[in-house]
């Protein structure tokens, strides 16, 4: 009799087994907690939120640049993996549904990555990452890279150093002040300067007529000609 239920249990066992072996194949989990940089400066900052995050590095130099980021920790959840976005994102969503929807529009790159793995560093300095879910599903996480020494221009397509930014200011400033100079040299070369001339005079106490034309200036009843 012992047998005979013991028996029964394990065909139970193996069926129940049996019938959720697909759910356990195809995991929806797709977490990364934890991605981290070579060189990088300080912790990384996650805003799941904003499906964001944030990491810094020091200033380059001889021995350090940064074309480029080399993966040196990373974690995220079992039977998932991680991938770069090659489509590029402009507007973002702004419920779950939409990022849902999103995620599954965006291209992959074939490549997983991994530790060790290399992403070229934009010249934006942000790129886009997925993880992808071993049922599919997938998590898209935007990262943002500071440098410490840059400065991004306001169409974050270029990088300029603070002292090129003076120095385009000054240049500007130049050309302005040559414009407006050349201008007054023009305004001024634009007016001719005739000779001196007498409008009016008073010989006497009487008012002298005087003729432009013959140089002639002529007064009525002086006192001492009287």
């Amino acid at each position: 009799m012992m047998y005979k239920w013991l028996y029964l249990f394990l065909s139970v066992f193996f069926l129940s087994c049996s019938m959720n072996i697909d759910e356990f194949d195809e995991s929806h989990y797709r977490n990364l907690s934890n991605l981290h940089f070579e060189n990088q400066k300080g912790n990384t900052q996650f805003f799941e939120d904003e499906h964001l995050i944030k990491v810094s590095f020091p200033e380059a130099d001889s021995k350090v640049e940064y074309d480029y980021l080399v993966i040196d920790s990373l974690d995220i959840s079992a039977f998932s993996n991680l991938y770069l976005v090659e489509t590029k994102i402009k507007t973002l969503p702004e419920d779950s549904l939409g990022w849902d929807s999103l995620s599954r529009e965006v291209s992959l790159d074939s490549d997983r990555l991994k530790i060790s793995s290399k992403i070229m560093l934009p010249v934006s300095r942000e790129f886009w990452i997925a993880v992808v879910a071993e049922n599919g599903s997938r998590s898209l996480w935007k990262v943002q890279v500071k440098i410490d020494g840059e400065v991004l221009s306001s169409s974050s397509t270029s990088l300029s150093s603070s002292s090129s930014v003076k120095d385009e200011s000054s240049s500007s400033s130049a050309q302005t002040g040559s414009s407006s100079s050349t201008k007054q040299e023009d305004s001024s070369s634009s007016v001719e300067v005739g000779d001196p001339q007498i409008l009016s005079m008073v010989i006497g106490g009487e008012n002298a007529v005087i003729d432009q034309e013959s140089g002639r200036i002529t007064v009525q009843n002086l006192p001492f000609f009287k």
